[in-house]
């Protein structure tokens, strides 16, 4: 999984532990956790990008401290 310390414990989770099957990607860090939003952004200009782009991770939820 990834996480972040503003975003509580954990954004995201390995794919194997889901419930359901997913199909897995070698390299990725899992799925979003459930009631959270995440985005990629360019820094520069605040634009979503594309998959597979480097940029600012962006998550909404509950789990965010303010």
């Amino acid at each position: 999984g990834y996480g972040m310390t503003e975003a509580g414990p954990v954004l995201s989770m390995c794919l194997g532990f889901a419930k359901q099957p997913f199909p897995t990607k070698s390299g990725s860090c899992g799925t979003v956790v459930r009631n959270a939003e995440l985005k990629v952004i360019d820094p520069e200009t605040g634009a979503s990008l594309p998959h597979n782009q480097p940029g600012e991770i962006c998550i909404r939820g509950p789990q965010i401290m303010k």
